[in-house]
């Protein structure tokens, strides 16, 4: 593969608005219900020191997706061009085994059309060299996607997502994200 494609997000800047998550659901028409992107809540510390932060969190299109692996219609699959993880819907059985593997929780079940669904990158607007949705929405531009080199040189101070302990040969998120400054 040559491109490896993901997200940033700044847990610092991020205010928790769900602006993302709606505009992810507005691009997508999802159901009721239905969320490729969701923000979730974190707390640290107690007293006068507790403080909440945001993760604005969807598919992490790894590097080596155990969703892919998992699906025995074939129905996901890996781009070679950009690594982005993507769902063929006719393919999709509804078996829910891409559910079961996926570690992060990225993959939805759609009851009316019984089938799986998922964040695809928003892949014709990447195609014409434009953001996802999600980003291009973000009222405080604490989003950002593209190769994953390029991310990792234009936001130094960045962690990678859960990553699983070197030479356990995990699923690797393509999601760098600059910590809340409590958790520095």
């Amino acid at each position: 593969m040559s491109r490896q494609y993901g997200f940033y997000l700044d847990a610092d800047g991020c205010s928790g608005c769900g602006t993302c998550v709606i505009a992810c659901k507005d691009k997508n028409n999802l159901p009721v219900g239905g969320l490729w992107r969701r923000l979730e809540e974190r707390e640290k510390g107690e007293g006068i020191s507790f403080f909440a932060y945001y993760l604005s969190l969807a598919c992490h299109h790894c590097h080596q997706p155990a969703c892919v692996e998992s699906c025995p219609e074939g129905a996901l699959y890996k781009r070679k061009d950009n690594g982005l993880v993507l769902l063929e819907d006719e393919n999709c059985s509804g078996c829910r085994l891409c559910l079961e593997a996926c570690p992060y929780g990225a993959l939805r079940y759609d009851r009316e059309r019984e089938k799986a669904g998922k964040c695809d990158g928003c892949i014709e607007l990447v195609l014409a060299k434009e953001k996802p949705a999600c980003v291009s929405a973000c009222p405080l531009r604490v989003l950002d996607f593209g190769e994953m080199g390029y991310l990792k040189q234009k936001f130094p101070q960045t962690i990678g997502y859960e990553k699983p302990e070197p030479g356990t040969g995990g699923p690797l998120p393509s999601l760098l994200i600059k910590p809340h400054r409590g958790l520095e």
